[in-house]
């Protein structure tokens, strides 16, 4: 007997609609888990997995029918500004950078009209919006590489705006998991994670030392009524994922996922 593969007639966004309709509801009926924890995205995502097809999430996710992907509005050039120098990055790679107190010393204005140039070679403009301001958390000696490499771990180079911008935004209205979020994270989050990151080991490796940073947390706030804050870790929003078909982010956060929204 051979196998069929099978496909969903749904899409794991409009799955996603309905779980976080059954999240309303639990709501509105004080329905909590076993262990007195109110029904987040990743309880709903099982409990309507089950009832719908009497199997896990995790088994019906690579199921669902393919989404038609939209185009791809992510710019190709940037420019990171890391403390008193700054990066010209095309297409996520090192192009140029300010280098102050060298030889090879050019101007900030220099390097925009080279961002500029790129751009129109790309069929693109450039905007303000792609100059990017970074913390400084990599130490004394770093290297050109390894500014791209932070601005990559941060999305920089995926989503505009990227989450950092987006939480950090004190005109944006946040919900997570259809509760408003009562403090966004503070415009000044960079000198307080910097302050955080100076006693770190900056010997390890850029890999290791992005994960650590990682562990640093950069916002905590409160999430509907709830009494106690939820705090957020670089590495929580670094390793958000974007939904770009309705704009939601999905935060991991001790194995559980939260969705974050615009309102």
């Amino acid at each position: 007997m051979t196998s069929k593969s099978i496909t969903l007639s749904i899409t794991e966004d409009k799955f996603d609609i309905m779980a976080n309709r059954m999240i309303e509801q639990s709501k509105k009926r004080e329905i909590k888990t076993g262990k007195g924890k109110k029904v987040g995205l990743s309880m709903a995502r099982q409990m309507l997995s089950q009832s719908m097809f009497d199997r896990s999430y995790e088994s019906l996710k690579p199921l669902f029918k393919e989404q038609p992907k939209k185009t791809n509005e992510i710019k190709s050039v940037y420019i990171l500004c890391y403390g008193s120098d700054a990066v010209l990055a095309i297409d996520g790679e090192f192009n140029s950078c300010l280098a102050p107190g060298t030889d090879s010393q050019i101007s900030f204005k220099t390097l925009e009209s080279m961002a500029e140039s790129a751009s129109r070679s790309k069929d693109e403009s450039f905007e303000r919006s792609q100059i990017i301001t970074l913390p400084v958390v990599l130490g004394d000696e770093w290297e050109y590489e390894d500014i791209i490499l932070l601005a990559g771990y941060m999305g920089v180079f995926l989503n505009e705006p990227s989450i950092f911008e987006l939480v950090s935004d004190c005109e944006a209205k946040l919900s997570i998991d259809n509760e408003v979020v009562s403090f966004n994270m503070p415009i000044d989050w960079m000198d307080v994670f910097e302050n955080n990151a100076i006693a770190m080991d900056y010997s390890t490796e850029i890999e290791e030392h992005l994960a650590n940073l990682g562990e640093i947390v950069i916002w905590d706030t409160f999430i509907g009524n709830d009494i106690e804050n939820t705090y957020f870790t670089f590495g929580d929003l670094a390793n958000a994922e974007y939904n770009e078909f309705d704009g939601s982010w999905m935060i991991h956060v001790n194995e559980t996922t939260l969705l974050l929204r615009t309102i």
